[in-house]
């Protein structure tokens, strides 16, 4: 497929960025953190971009802003009050850090459960206290993703 190709389907058909990234996601079998994984990946991709179209100064503030690019700020979320899980600002899924089969989940790590229909809140510290996952990473933050965390 060509640029004309793809341009025509942009343009005539509606395809999005967000159908492409489903499609390659299902092709290749992604889910949970592969999304984190690509975001990186696609940030580093349009930070490469813009090198050589814009001054330096304007690149290095691209590459440290926070609110440039969509999905940086991740909620961290209690799913039907028996999965705990992330899910990017705006998605309709979260990414499973962990589920309780004690509370009846039959979720596992690292799958990705659509959110409508079901009961949605963000997490406390309680609950990471609760699900036995750390809680400090988030707290401490990496510099990329903000974690949006209740008290």
């Amino acid at each position: 497929m060509d640029k004309q190709e793809v341009k025509r389907l942009i343009l005539k058909e509606g395809l999005t960025v967000m159908d492409v990234i489903d499609v390659l996601a299902e092709l290749n079998g992604m889910e949970g953190l592969g999304f984190v994984a690509l975001g990186v990946d696609l940030k580093a991709y349009c930070v490469n971009k813009v090198k050589g179209q814009q001054d330096e100064r304007i690149v290095r503030l691209l590459a440290e802003r926070h609110d440039i690019n969509e999905g940086r700020r991740i909620r961290m979320i209690v799913i039907d009050e028996n999965v705990l899980a992330y899910s990017n600002e705006g998605s309709n899924f979260g990414n499973v850090l962990h589920a309780s089969i004690l509370k009846g989940s039959n979720a596992r790590g690292g799958d990705r459960i659509y959110l409508e229909g079901r009961t949605v809140r963000t997490a406390t510290r309680k609950d990471f206290d609760d699900f036995s996952v750390s809680i400090d990473g988030y707290l401490k933050g990496d510099g990329i993703f903000e974690y949006i965390i209740a008290d």
